[in-house]
């Protein structure tokens, strides 16, 4: 009887270290969990926010594209992207004040530094190869004012010269040496948007941030070789020199994001997520948002014009045999002619009435 007590309390204890050292796995793990929760919800908000963010940028080439891609209207056409993710709308009478709040977001964001956008296309080669002078919508000259002309492309593209030489030929259109292009690629307007996403997630949001900064080496000078965290940087920049058009090893221009702040000056830090949209102008593209690559000039020619208008006798009425030469005829296929009691589309003879409406 006493070793089976003794049995029984070594099953006891036995069971109790058990349950405690579950218990102590379970406080390790579910710190850890709770942190990959977090990461993962946190990651979802971003991509949620690249998704709109891909819509912004193709409203900006939208409203640009019929705009002369002036930069004030492809601002015009990403906020107006925007403010469906930004604010939302519950009705139509708060839907011009959330754009116009969104305008201000953008605007803020990009005297901030978490906001960016470029044209990369038309650039300034591709008004040096394909500009000519301006016009107005009724055809009038715009003094000192160049455009990329856009009508008549079937006939122009093969037409018109490129001030700097062809460098080859795609089809039969003509590729300028100093853009690269032809002028139908110069009337693809291109636009590079970057916007910061917030890291609205607690704890996970800012920790990733300050990674980032540790990693890009933000807020720190040249002439250091300092130790952030666990990060090591030999090749840091000064951060006056931030800008997204540096060397692609430097990520400088990513600190205003992981170090932005909201509108009461606390920190709120973003995630820089790129994206770019290409539309097919529908207007003349006009300098302006090009970007400021190259120095040239090209000398002003004539635009292409309005076109002209075929003769009277080319509009004459193919006949349907040329259309479907190897299809039925209207004898063949029964839409000539039905039998009896079937109405004739476009013949003369009227349908009899039912017996039963005959004499009301």
């Amino acid at each position: 009887m006493r070793s089976v007590d003794v049995g029984s309390a070594m099953l006891r204890a036995g069971g109790g270290l058990q349950k405690g050292v579950a218990a102590l796995e379970t406080v390790l793990a579910a710190p850890l969990v709770l942190l990959l929760g977090m990461a993962a919800v946190q990651w979802g908000l971003v991509f949620h926010g690249h998704q709109a963010i891909s819509h912004a940028a193709q409203q900006g080439g939208r409203s640009g594209s019929v705009n002369h891609a002036s930069p004030d209207s492809i601002e015009r056409g990403l906020a107006h992207g925007l403010a469906p993710w930004l604010y939302g709308s519950s009705g139509p009478e708060d839907h011009q004040q959330n754009l116009l709040e969104a305008r201000r977001e953008l605007r803020r964001g990009i005297v901030a530094g978490w906001a960016i956008w470029r044209q990369l296309s038309p650039t300034t080669q591709s008004f040096f190869d394909w500009g000519v002078s301006a016009s107005d919508a009724r055809g009038d000259p715009l003094p000192g004012v160049k455009e990329i002309p856009n009508d008549n492309l079937n006939l122009g593209g093969g037409q018109l010269r490129p001030v700097s030489g062809v460098i080859r030929y795609r089809g039969s259109e003509p590729i300028g040496t100093a853009s690269g292009q032809t002028l139908s690629d110069a009337n693809l307007l291109k636009i590079e948007f970057i916007y910061g996403v917030p890291l609205t997630v607690p704890v996970i949001g800012r920790f990733a941030a300050w990674v980032m900064r540790g990693v890009n080496g933000c807020g720190v000078s040249s002439q250091q070789q300092p130790r952030l965290g666990l990060f090591t940087r030999r090749d840091v920049i000064e951060l006056q020199t931030a800008d997204p058009g540096l060397a692609a090893s430097s990520r400088a221009w990513t600190c205003p994001f992981y170090e932005a702040t909201d509108l009461s000056g606390r920190a709120r830090p973003r995630w820089p997520v790129k994206v770019a949209a290409t539309v097919r102008m529908q207007s003349p593209a006009r300098p302006g948002g090009a970007e400021q690559a190259g120095s040239a000039n090209g000398t002003e020619r004539e635009a292409l014009g309005k076109g002209e208008v075929d003769s009277a006798d080319q509009f004459a009425p193919i006949p349907a045999r040329q259309q479907n030469p190897s299809g039925a005829d209207p004898t063949q296929d029964g839409s000539f002619d039905r039998a009896p009691g079937f109405l004739k589309l476009g013949a003369n003879r009227l349908t009899e009435p039912p017996a039963a409406c005959v004499g009301l």
